[in-house]
């Protein structure tokens, strides 16, 4: 035994504390290594007892004084580590023939073992390598006959041999889950005569609540969808619709589809996407939150002209819808003979020969926009490879696609150096359009289109037409 100044290891810790005693080895040495596995440092061996036979005592720590041994007896209590304990003297573990120490297996790991409760060096018997071993799940076969309830009543200090400071604190175990049936109920005091302390068990933890996550606000799952189709949001873009706006709205339901209630008119003719009512369409609430936004998506890029819709009112640039014979520009008003379509992009159709190839003010959208798309409400298209009359709607779905691939993809009207033209690119819109809806009458303008700008002349054609007609018969 290490000693420290010329001095034995008992004279310098002159306490322990024993915590249980056993009649058998086995239940002592599982006993121990529960207490070993919570942290502390533990030892044990047998005692012969005249007339009682061998005992095995499970001993923690080592303490200068019986003051530091209480206390630290006191908080193993309140861990619930142990139900009782005894405050000894350390001459008694001079008695032990060889003090066994808690070897916990596979190989063991070298470690420090814990101070005493004043900080110092425990004993050369607590001071071994110590290492972890799985824990051992079998009750020990005890037969203990229950205490009378005389010895119930009596103080819960026991006095020891006078050789020992005799401090002892007695609490019962309440029954835990978990703990074999053998061993429940069974209390097991400390004094030898009698019977021995509990064996420790798994104490399960009071875990907090599981988290529900349904409950934790989300962002808007339509807000998160948009992100998925645009590439920028800078909040300033939009579409607004002006002239005839009863017309202009009804061409735009024409483009949603069967679900015209998806789209809103603000009081200053912005037109605003309904989250509610999309969410709802596309079935975001039959599936997990963080699904929600993919399968919005999804519904959206499904409909061409949702797609559209969403594209324009929800991107970076400022578009105008003007149903009306007259329309704004930037420097004044202009007459709509079918329709125009103005940006402030170059355009090779309209001035090839200008220096530097600007725009006139009169053929660039109003201040405060990037597009517009004006068109005359008694204008009619005719598509003369269909033989029949294009819907205002498709014309307007034209108009729009033509316009946000000149705005947002930066391209002419027309192929430009191997770049596409915007208007080939609405005619491909126009296309996956008809595609997505095959029972409705959707007619494309691919092709000749034959442009009526006024009733009157569409009346005139019809009546050539039933003319021609009759004269076929």
């Amino acid at each position: 035994m290490q000693t420290a100044q010329g001095q034995s290891a008992e004279s310098i810790f002159s306490y322990t504390l024993q915590v249980a005693s056993f009649p058998d080895t086995a239940p002592a040495q599982e006993y121990a290594e529960r207490l070993s596995r919570a942290g502390e440092t533990v030892g044990f061996g047998t005692f012969a007892l005249p007339g009682r036979g061998n005992w095995t005592r499970v001993y923690v720590g080592s303490f200068k004084t019986a003051s530091e041994a209480h206390d630290y007896g006191n908080t193993l209590l309140s861990r619930k580590l142990i139900a009782e304990y005894l405050v000894k003297a350390a001459t008694e573990l001079q008695s032990l023939g060889r003090p066994h120490k808690v070897n916990r297996s596979p190989a063991p790991t070298a470690f420090s073992a814990p101070p005493a409760a004043n900080g110092s060096p425990a004993p050369a018997f607590l001071t071994h390598p110590v290492a972890l071993l799985q824990a051992v799940n079998r009750s020990a076969a005890i037969s203990v006959n229950p205490l009378p309830n005389a010895s119930r009543s009596r103080p819960a200090v026991m006095v020891a041999p006078p050789s020992e400071v005799n401090i002892r604190a007695s609490r019962l175990l309440t029954h835990q889950a978990g703990m074999s049936d053998q061993l429940v109920g069974l209390l097991f005091p400390l004094h030898e005569a009698l019977v021995t302390l509990p064996l420790a068990y798994e104490l399960k933890l009071l875990l907090a609540p599981a988290i529900a996550t349904a409950r934790i606000p989300r962002p808007d799952p339509v807000y998160l969808a948009f992100n998925l189709i645009h590439d920028s949001r800078s909040g300033r873009g939009g579409l607004w619709i002006s002239g005839d706006c009863e017309e202009a709205l009804a061409r735009l339901h024409y483009i949603i589809g069967d679900k015209p209630d998806l789209i809103t008119l603000g009081e200053n003719g912005a037109v605003h996407i309904n989250h509610e009512r999309l969410a709802e369409a596309a079935g975001a609430n039959q599936v997990a939150a963080e699904q929600a936004p993919v399968r919005i998506a999804e519904y959206i890029i499904a409909n061409e002209g949702l797609l559209l819709l969403v594209q324009i009112t929800e991107g970076a640039h400022r578009y105008m819808l003007h149903i009306a014979r007259r329309a704004p520009v930037m420097d004044g008003i202009i007459d709509v003979g079918g329709g125009i379509n103005l940006d402030n992009n170059y355009d090779s159709r309209i001035n090839p020969y200008r220096r530097d190839g600007r725009k006139l003010d009169v053929e660039r959208p109003p201040k405060g926009f990037d597009s517009m798309v004006a068109i005359n409400p008694a204008a009619r298209w005719f598509n003369l490879r269909a033989n029949e009359f294009v819907p205002a709607g498709q014309i307007t779905f034209h108009e729009l696609a033509e316009a946000h691939a000149k705005v947002v993809l930066n391209l002419d009207y027309l192929e430009q150096d191997n770049r596409p033209g915007a208007h080939n690119i609405a005619l491909e819109r126009e296309a996956r359009l008809k595609a997505q809806r095959p029972s409705a009458n959707v007619v494309l303008t691919l092709g000749p289109n034959r442009l009526f700008k006024s009733e009157e002349e569409v009346r005139h054609f019809y009546i050539q037409a039933t003319q021609a007609a009759g004269h076929q018969r």
